[in-house]
């Protein structure tokens, strides 16, 4: 090699070599050292095949090497390279053949640089590229251009797939518009003049029918783009909406429904609790006026069955009254209630019969010692708890009852636990919180409406209860306001 030639081509930071035509290392510029670790002289001799990856040499062989044994300049190629710490560099490697006067291979000249910045910042775009396609699905977003002079479309794969078409047809604008109905593809096209015209974007959502019939809503969001040396263009996202448009129109008919519901409610409460309750309360007049009248024994027993029929009856009006307020949202104020003081008024309530059971009772409002809540519900809830807790404790061991109040995921809740009666699996199911049931049938009085009325309050407030018992041990309640 001429020595100033060899002189440049040493200073030079792409590494430099020239090879036996079976790759064989003749000659290695310096710059072979700070890349791989190796000195010239280390690798003279050897074959590059020892120090290319495995996964690599296969294609150094056919896309290359054997294309250089053929006189051809073949295109660069990326290989990994082992260091001499055993460690792996990135090349782009550029080779072509020395030919003899008769046109054979005496060697190969390559030329080599490092890449494994170049490799790094591409594997980080691929795996973003991924990343940006597995969001596009989930969020059924696809991508869109349109060149404004040509009028064809580019769209990627979810814009397809929301298309419902197979990847490799393409489209011009005005078949891209044969899929909205006349009305929308009108309001699309002046969108995207308008847009042109003042170099702007748009926003619309339009329905929409897919190749295969489908009907969706989509949403469609372009803005003009124009760079030097191309043709102007729109770009945009291409949205399947059509979950969103489905859960709005159940939403209106579920609030639609509603309001019917609650008309209804409205006018049975106004029937139940105006027109039904005059007329029983006219009853007790038409008794009292029989009674100025002369009766016989017997009559006189009909009546007093009357009366407690009639007393009945009026309790029975009075809690379907209650249970059509709740069903039909005639709630009580909501205030901040604290629960400490709630308890409190819920046990002089019921003090006669705490002085009768004696339990011991605690308290535990620390995390939640207060709520937003119509106060009545909370303190019938504590009352039919407590009230159900002396009712049903265990004859075999003193009444211990918990009150703990949190909050979680934003929700407060409350738990209020006893180690009285309890009950099973399929009471929760089927008598807890069922109407006219009670939790145990030698209970002396009780109708089961209490815990019915709860459940039905606390689920009219968008809350829920959870029941939990062991039979024979204990007893749990778990609101979730």
């Amino acid at each position: 090699m001429n020595p100033d030639f060899e002189a440049i081509v040493r200073q030079s930071s792409d590494l430099l070599c020239t090879h036996e035509p079976d790759g064989t290392y003749v000659f290695l510029s310096d710059a072979i050292l700070p890349v791989t670790g190796y000195t010239a002289e280390e690798l003279i001799g050897k074959n590059p095949y020892n120090f290319i990856h495995p996964e690599d040499a296969l294609r150094v062989e056919e896309d290359s090497h054997a294309q250089v044994l053929d006189s051809e300049v073949p295109p660069p190629i990326e290989i990994r390279f082992r260091c001499k710490d055993d460690s792996y560099v990135w090349l782009e490697v550029h080779s072509r053949p020395v030919l003899s006067k008769d046109g054979e291979v005496t060697g190969i000249v390559t030329t080599s640089r490092v890449i494994n910045d170049l490799i790094q910042a591409r594997t980080g775009l691929e795996v973003a590229l991924e990343k940006l396609e597995s969001a596009s699905d989930m969020a059924a977003v696809g991508y869109w251009e349109l060149d404004l002079v040509e009028q064809q479309t580019h769209w990627s794969d979810q814009t397809y797939r929301i298309h419902e078409l197979d990847p490799l047809e393409t489209k011009d604008l005005s078949q891209a518009l044969s899929y909205y109905p006349e009305e929308a593809r009108q309001t699309l096209t002046d969108k995207l003049k308008e847009a042109t015209e003042n170099q702007s974007s748009f926003d619309v959502e339009l329905p929409f029918v897919s190749e295969k019939g489908q009907k969706k809503w989509v949403r469609a969001y372009g803005k003009y783009q124009h760079s030097v040396g191309q043709n102007p263009k729109m770009i945009g996202v291409f949205q399947d909406i059509t979950k969103k448009y489905i859960e709005q129109e159940y939403l209106v008919q579920m609030s639609e429904t509603l309001k019917r519901q609650n008309k209804q409610f409205e006018n049975l409460h106004q029937i139940v609790g105006h027109n039904l309750r005059g007329t029983i309360g006219n009853v007790p007049m038409l008794i009292d006026m029989m009674r100025q009248t002369d009766l016989n024994k017997e009559q006189e027993e009909v009546i007093e069955m009357m009366e407690q029929v009639l007393e009945a009856a009026k309790r029975n009006l009075d809690d379907l009254v209650d249970v059509i307020k709740v069903r039909a949202g005639l709630s009580e104020n909501v205030e901040e209630v604290v629960f400490q003081d709630a308890f409190h008024k819920v046990q002089e309530m019921l003090v006669q019969k705490i002085n009768e059971a004696k339990p011991t009772i605690v308290m535990n409002f620390e995390d939640a010692a207060s709520i937003e809540y119509p106060r009545v519900y909370l303190e019938n809830y504590l009352y039919n708890f407590l009230s159900n807790a002396l009712k049903y404790r265990s004859p075999d061991r003193p009444l211990h009852v918990s009150i703990t109040t949190g909050i979680e995921g934003g929700r407060t809740w409350m738990s209020f636990k006893d180690n009285g009666r309890g009950f099973s699996e399929r009471e929760v199911k089927d008598v807890v919180f069922a109407l006219d049931r009670r939790m145990h049938e030698d209970a002396a009085d009780g109708k089961g409406l209490g815990m019915f009325m709860v459940k039905n309050q606390i689920e009219s407030l968008g809350g829920e209860i959870e029941a939990k018992g062991v039979p024979g041990e204990s007893a749990e309640f778990i609101i979730r306001f």
